[in-house]
This record gives structure tokens, C-alpha cells and sequence, in this order.
């Protein structure tokens, strides 16, 4: 039924407006501007492959980060319109599965973690209909072949908009933003974003995934602002 509909109505790239199978064209997708270099989702220095530097370390830090795109460009178009134009599930999935490809060629290897996406608010859900990050995470999932659990990591409370605000008052705007569905929890864990700003989201998800038994929580994002 997919196929036929695509024959009939076939899919249009959002950016350029041309022919595109999953609603991003190929000439669109290569100006994705790919990152090499990890950083430290604490100080946000450069931090080899990732990896927390030690000085930032703690009981509750992400023990290492990844991002696949410079949110900029055709990345940032991309996720904006998925989330608040018309909804392009199809864009994202296809940036996704470009980003996994990058991870696999970057050598980034991620076996044995359980994906665990960052839910949104019960009002972003209710305006979109959908959370990104179970999107991006469900296909990377299906690209790494790994495992995921998108009912792990819930919200507690609203937050609101934090565009504005530094990255203290995101992380103090964060605490107690997420619960634990489950107050007894082992293994690896890899939180799932669509962008990393600040850090502030990923660092208050990891300490609750930790508070409840988390031997690792790492991070993996779609994008991240430079």
C-alpha cells in the first residue's frame, strides 16, 4: 500500500522540493555537515571520542556523548519541520539512518546498550502527536540492531521553554524533570536525543537512569548546536 500511495503522490524532498525517497534527497542529505569530534556533555570542551573528561566526571554524568550533525543547514531544517511545520516523519528517518551510517563508518560502537529515548512534555506530545527522540531511536535501533526501551525514562513534570535560558538555569529548570518507570534497573544504557544544546537534558535523564541501578548511561544525539 506504502508503494503504491508513492507512486501516486510520489514524496518530495522538504528542502529542495524535488523527487525524494523518504522526503529527503540525496544532494540535500550530503550538506548534512557530519561530526568527528566529541565533546564533554559537562563543559562541553573537546573530549576524545566523547568520553567525560575526569575533572567533569561524577556518580551521575553520562559517561560519554556522540552527535552525528552540526545542527545547521539541511540537519536543522530537517528536525525543525518534523516537529513543528508539517510533520515530516520521513525526512527524520532518513537523517537517522544517514546518521547511522556515519556511526558505523566513524567506528562509534554501541553493543550491549539499550536505547532509551528523552521523552517530551505531555504538551509537546499532545501539539505534535509524537516524540522524536522514540522516532530517531527506533530507527537507529533497527540500524545498530540493538534494543530499546522507550518506556524507561518518563516525564514528572512540565519544564517549559528553555531556548532562552543559560546552562545553570536549564539544569536547575531540569531537576526532577524525568522519573524511572522501573526503580530497579541494571545494564547499559544509551539516552536518545534529536539535539544536544547545553547538555542540561541528557545530564538530569542520566542521573535518574543511575538512581535507579544504571550500570552506564551514555549519550547519542541526531544534532548538536556548535
Amino acid at each position: 500500500m506504502e508503494n503504491l500511495l508513492n507512486n501516486i503522490f510520489p514524496e518530495i524532498c522538504i528542502v529542495c522540493n524535488k523527487p525524494a525517497y523518504g522526503s529527503l534527497c540525496y544532494l540535500c542529505t550530503a550538506k548534512c555537515v557530519k561530526l568527528k569530534n566529541g565533546f564533554c556533555v559537562v563543559c562541553e570542551g573537546l573530549a576524545v571520542d566523547g568520553v567525560t573528561h575526569a575533572n567533569c566526571a561524577s556518580a551521575n554524568v553520562p559517561s560519554k556523548i556522540f552527535s552525528c550533525f552540526e545542527y545547521a543547514g539541511v540537519a536543522a531544517q530537517c528536525i525543525k519541520k518534523s516537529k513543528y511545520a508539517q510533520k515530516e516523519f520521513a525526512a527524520l528517518k532518513t537523517l537517522t539512518a544517514v546518521g547511522a551510517r556515519w556511526l558505523k563508518k566513524v567506528g562509534w560502537e554501541y553493543k550491549g546498550y539499550v536505547l532509551v529515548p528523552v521523552p517530551v512534555s505531555a504538551q509537546r506530545m499532545r501539539e505534535r502527536g509524537f516524540n522524536q527522540s522514540e522516532l530517531i531511536s527506533l530507527v537507529l535501533a533497527k540500524e545498530l540492531e540493538l534494543k530499546t526501551n522507550h518506556g524507561l525514562l518518563k516525564r514528572a513534570k512540565e519544564t517549559g521553554v528553555q531556548h532562552a535560558l543559560s546552562k545553570s538555569e536549564r539544569l536547575k529548570n531540569m531537576q526532577g524533570a524525568f522519573a524511572c518507570a522501573d526503580v530497579s534497573i541494571a545494564g547499559r544504557f544509551l539516552l536518545i536525543d534529536d539535539i544536544c544544546t547545553t547538555g542540561a537534558t541528557l545530564i538530569e535523564s542520566a542521573k535518574v537512569l543511575y538512581g535507579a541501578g544504571a550500570n552506564e548511561v551514555a549519550c547519542l544525539t541526531l544534532c548538536r548546536k556548535v
